[in-house]
């Protein structure tokens, strides 16, 4: 087969596939929260394989100090691996818990805010400053950002559970024991 009859075949198969995604985007319902966070999981792995392998060392080095108690080194190595990668969502979210963690909220919360800034659908951002906002005692913030995440992802257990423990501190016990009998049933893969 001619290189220009390859070639074109090429563009009649790109030019097809694009007119399938737009006309996919053009359908008349609104996206739903399936539709988000299903996006955006997309972007998560998307996001591991494009990561710098050092920025990727940093955050899992993080992960590591985070889990011994080390929030203060493990703010410092996931704050490195986004300033290697300033996309690096997750390892934003890293940085946001490691620095809540350490007591520094104020900063904490502007991790947060900048994972939101770089992808507003990322559900575990949301959650991170809703935990956040409940330590500086801010609870009315905290109980929107467990619902903006629950909007993103509706079976995200450590939301619930998050969300039920603030219900329950303010006296919703209706509404907590709600949360909770879903996350329980999440856990049980019903």
């Amino acid at each position: 087969m001619s290189r220009t009859l390859v070639g074109g075949l090429v563009l009649v198969a790109l030019s097809l596939a694009v007119l399938a995604i737009v006309r996919a985007g053009l359908e008349d319902r609104p996206a739903t929260a399936d539709d988000r966070d299903q996006a955006s999981a997309g972007r998560r792995r998307a996001e591991l394989l494009d990561r710098p392998p050092r920025a990727s060392r940093l955050a899992e080095e993080a992960r590591r100090a985070r889990g011994e108690g080390a929030a203060e080194r493990a703010a410092s190595l996931a704050e490195r691996a986004v300033d290697l990668d300033p996309g690096f969502v997750s390892a934003r979210v890293l940085l946001a818990s490691s620095l809540r963690e350490a007591g520094r909220l104020d900063a904490a919360l502007a991790a947060a805010d900048a994972a939101l800034v770089a992808d507003r659908d990322y559900a575990p951002a949301y959650l991170e400053r809703a935990l956040i906002h409940e330590l500086a005692d801010r609870p009315d913030l905290a109980l929107d950002d467990l619902t903006e995440a629950l909007a993103i992802r509706p079976r995200y257990e450590a939301a619930l559970r998050a969300r039920a423990a603030l219900r329950l501190k303010r006296g919703e016990t209706a509404a907590a024991a709600a949360d909770l009998e879903s996350a329980r049933a999440i856990a049980a893969g019903r």
